[in-house]
């Protein structure tokens, strides 16, 4: 039998009808010990929501530690490379007016000679 030949109404002939089960009947001390439950289980996920905010408050505290960390440590790097930078070039300002004077020392070597 094609799905489509079949009403909509009609039970699957290959299934069989699941028997429902009876509920028991309500009584005050179920409905207490049902809103007792319930209440139990908010609370506990109220306070793992509350652990879960607290873990994530811990983590980007850390997170933002180690940034700070982090960016102290590249300004002091910047510092050191800055001071050893300003160096050479006082270094190299000083090799080239060495050369210029064993320039002018050779050019009056040749000029007497």
């Amino acid at each position: 039998m094609r799905t489509a030949d079949r009403s909509i109404d009609l039970p699957r002939p290959d299934r069989q009808a699941k028997p429902k089960k009876a509920k028991a009947p309500k009584s005050p001390k179920t409905d207490r010990l049902a809103s007792v439950a319930f209440e139990n289980e908010r609370q506990k996920r109220q306070k793992q929501r509350e652990k879960e905010e607290a873990e994530a408050v811990k983590v980007r505290a850390n997170r933002e530690a180690a940034i700070k960390k982090a960016e102290a440590a590249l300004e002091t790097a910047k510092r050191d490379h800055e001071q050893k930078a300003a160096e050479i070039e006082k270094d190299f300002a000083a090799v080239q007016r060495r050369v210029a004077a064993e320039e002018e020392r050779w050019q009056e070597i040749e000029r007497t000679a």
